[in-house]
């Protein structure tokens, strides 16, 4: 980020907030009436103003709203054009003030609103890449591609299958991190496959922000959503061995750099990338951008959805610690200690969502745990947490399912703690269920993981056919026919690939089988939340395993 003289803001403050509510009650105006060379002349003093004090975030934002205001004074655009540009002004105040806080800026604080700008006047939206002037360092790019053999155009084909079932999901933002899970396998299967160098970096890259994405280094901003979907093309260009130029995009090349930065490279993998690449962090990341933008932009900007979807992961750690608490395996006032964090973190996004009555729970149970004298929860307290959580469950999964009016949500938060339970104890129960066999499933992938390392060997036969088990049980329970079929086929491919009378060395299958493996975890996350979700994304699973059957 850059550094700005915070005295000389001080000074400066007081006259460019009034001027930007001079400006904002002038757009206020019909569109006929407003005074276009007024509005020219105080947004053309806030550019300098900016300018001067070398804010570059706000001088790039000022410049586009001159382009933008050039555009509707011409007639040709309406009132949405002129709202655009006085919801760009109302964020000054809130901007300037972060700034003087802070002492630094960058445009990416204002990226969001500087590509609403630009899509007013029908311009090509900017990516991170574009506003890292100078700090994105000097990376080999890949110029040439060599023709792909049928192996290799094969592989593709899985990653492109695998991504695009997860994108579908991210871009409707539901059930994001399970999705990027998918996403990220596929991605991993193209990487074995690559022998070039070069292009075994660039997917090396992808991969780690597809994992900073699952971890919430990054955020699913429009900006990096275009990336993944550019991403999407590109494999379709790979498959249909495209020359470099389609293939390769050097500005996604860079862009994908861009959020590699941005992630702050702070895992083992991506550290052993950067060391490879010969790049250093940034001195800031994608997360000190977010938390500062959460200062002035209502709600950090982010959807009512992806909240929801932020409290159903709070939901599911909470579950976690309380079964802990149930099965006596937590000791210690470590897990309480988490437990009250979460609760609490829990009543802030339920308040935003506008959900009282959750709100008011969660905080109490936050109270209650700090209030205990000892490193267990009675009984009493952990049924009524249980409660809130059952209700929870039910309320996100309602809110999720369609858009609701502002009546519709009323109605619903009007409900008592115990209508939402007893109307809805079955479909907990089975949602449940399937939360089991998913845990299940990440087992039988970490195995996967741990034998494609050299971790283990053949020993994992018992665990991964016990695993495999016990998710045969759960989809049988719900009669969820097709995964049922998929799982027993997996189940004979173990026994017939390990122990001592195997047919196949594991060695040999490993690759395929972990995509049936993703294809159905994918299916039974997504089934627990949407019983109607279809099951078709088992195709996948489906050809794997005829692969490895035949």
């Amino acid at each position: 980020m850059y550094q700005i003289n915070t005295q000389a803001l001080k000074l400066v403050r007081e006259e460019l907030d009034k001027e930007v509510g001079l400006l904002v009650h002038l757009l206020e105006q019909p569109v006929e009436s407003i005074d276009w060379s007024e509005c020219n002349r105080g947004l053309s003093q806030l550019h300098g103003v900016f300018s001067l004090l070398e804010m570059v975030g706000g001088k790039m934002l000022l410049g586009e709203m001159q382009e933008t205001v050039r555009k509707a004074e011409d007639g040709s655009s309406g009132a949405a054009v002129v709202n655009t540009v006085k919801h760009s002004l109302e964020l000054m105040p809130g901007y300037v003030c972060q700034l003087q806080m802070h002492g630094k800026d960058s445009p990416l604080l204002l990226l969001p609103e500087i590509n609403q700008l630009r899509a007013a006047r029908k311009q090509p939206q900017l990516n991170e890449y574009q506003l890292l002037d100078g700090l994105i360092p000097d990376v080999p790019t890949i110029s040439s591609v060599a023709q792909k053999d049928h192996h290799s155009i094969e592989a593709i084909r899985v990653a492109r299958q695998l991504y695009q079932q997860g994108l579908a999901h991210v871009l409707k933002g539901s059930t994001r991190p399970t999705a990027i899970k998918v996403m990220a396998h596929g991605i991993q299967r193209l990487r074995n496959s690559l022998s070039d160098e070069k292009e075994a970096i660039y997917w090396a890259l992808v991969f780690d922000v597809l994992g900073a994405l699952y971890r919430g280094a990054l955020g699913f901003e429009q900006s990096r959503l275009r990336s993944l979907m550019a991403v999407e093309r590109q494999l379709r260009m790979l498959s249909d061995n495209a020359p470099a130029e389609q293939s390769y995009p050097i500005s996604l090349q860079q862009n994908m750099l861009a959020n590699f930065l941005l992630s702050g490279m702070n895992t083992e993998g991506a550290a052993k990338l950067a060391a490879r690449l010969g790049i250093s962090p940034l001195d800031f990341t994608a997360a000190d951008i977010r938390n500062v933008r959460a200062m002035f932009v209502e709600e950090g900007n982010q959807s009512f959805f992806e909240r929801l979807a932020m409290i159903a992961t709070q939901i599911e750690q909470l579950r976690s610690l309380l079964d802990d608490q149930v099965a006596q395996e937590s000791v210690g006032s470590g897990p309480l200690k988490e437990a009250a964090v979460l609760f609490t973190a829990l009543s802030e996004e339920s308040k935003n969502c506008g959900l009282d009555l959750a709100e008011a729970r969660c905080s109490q149970h936050a109270l209650a745990i700090g209030s205990l004298a000892g490193s267990t929860l009675p009984s009493g307290i952990m049924e009524e947490m249980a409660d809130t959580l059952l209700y929870l469950d039910s309320i996100i999964l309602e809110l999720q399912s369609r858009p609701h009016s502002e009546t519709e949500r009323m109605q619903i938060n009007a409900l008592s703690i115990k209508e939402v339970v007893e109307e809805n104890i079955i479909s907990h129960a089975q949602r449940r269920v399937l939360q089991e066999a998913s845990s299940h499933l990440a087992s039988i992938m970490q195995l996967t993981s741990d034998y494609c390392d050299g971790i283990a060997g053949d020993e994992l036969a018992k665990p991964l056919a016990d695993n495999f088990k016990m998710i045969l049980g759960a989809v049988g329970i719900l009669g969820l026919t097709r995964a049922e079929n998929v799982t027993v086929r997996c189940l004979d491919i173990i026994n017939h690939s390990l122990g001592p009378a195997s047919q196949l060395p594991l060695s040999s299958i490993v690759e395929v089988f972990a995509d049936a493996v993703v294809s159905l975890e994918y299916y039974l996350d997504n089934r627990r939340w949407n019983p109607d979700f279809e099951d078709t994304v088992l195709g996948v699973a489906e050809e794997c395993l005829e692969k490895l059957e035949s």
